[in-house]
């Protein structure tokens, strides 16, 4: 006879604790919870399920992306939104301003320029 293994499945003190990743957490440790403003319609579940207490309504309301320092990213705020109107957003890296001169230089030295110059 042989023995069929079974996978174990997160019991109630693993989910109670945390030990198990929560199926919309976040992608990337810098992704942050960005709404939609325009599908908003302000009902509040987002901010209901939200393990910490943030106002991810408030944060919907103004357009702007939840930068909470208190965000533990676990994705119940999206997970419940009734109009999928909350996603994870990565925040672009600024840009670089250009100028004659730093074209000069970057085209003299193209090792300078952002990612090492032409391969």
């Amino acid at each position: 006879m042989t023995m069929v293994s079974r996978r174990k499945r997160p019991g109630f003190f693993e989910k109670l604790l945390g030990l198990t990743p929560h199926p919309h957490s976040a992608p990337t440790p810098d992704a942050r919870v960005t709404p939609d403003g325009v599908r908003c319609v302000q009902c509040g579940v987002c901010g209901y399920n939200c393990p910490v207490g943030i106002p991810v309504r408030d944060y919907a309301r103004q357009g702007k992306v939840v930068d909470a320092a208190d965000c533990v990213q676990c994705g119940q705020c999206i997970e419940a939104c009734p109009r999928g109107t909350l996603r994870w957003a990565t925040p672009r890296p600024p840009q670089l301003e250009t100028s004659p001169e730093l074209e000069a230089v970057l085209a003299a030295y193209p090792a300078l320029a952002p990612g090492g110059g032409p391969r």
